[in-house]
């Protein structure tokens, strides 16, 4: 990282109203790649691209903590890279309680919908 990384109390983060509201301005172009995570714009791949190790990368260090943190009770990442889906349940702080990987996704529950599951077998 560069060396603003040193001075967080510098930052300017933003809510997620003032990020819609510069979408809707068109500070950010309509066709912009972007996401807000934690007050901070970030940039995300084409869609369509081959982006997996950057993603993985930001999926797995950034938003699957930032999902437990906010007790979302399960998450998916889709690891194209190594034919796997990796499965996160259980928040419990920053991380989740139990984490396993599949080479082959079947029929998967939903946790937040009892009675539902979604096939991911053709994600892969």
């Amino acid at each position: 990282m560069g060396v603003l990384e040193d001075f967080p109390e510098l930052k300017h983060r933003i809510t997620a109203e003032a990020y819609h509201r510069m979408g809707e301005a068109g500070v950010l172009a309509a066709d912009a790649r972007t996401e807000l995570i934690e007050g901070e714009i970030l940039d995300t791949a084409p869609i369509g691209s081959r982006h997996a190790s950057s993603s993985q990368r930001l999926d797995r260090r950034v938003k699957v903590p930032l999902y437990a943190r906010h007790g979302v009770p399960q998450v998916w990442v889709i690891d194209l890279e190594n034919g796997l889906v990796h499965f996160h349940s259980r928040p419990d702080g920053g991380a989740y309680a139990d984490i396993c990987a599949t080479e082959r996704p079947g029929a998967t529950p939903v946790a937040a919908l009892p009675g539902v599951s979604i096939d991911l077998s053709g994600m892969l």
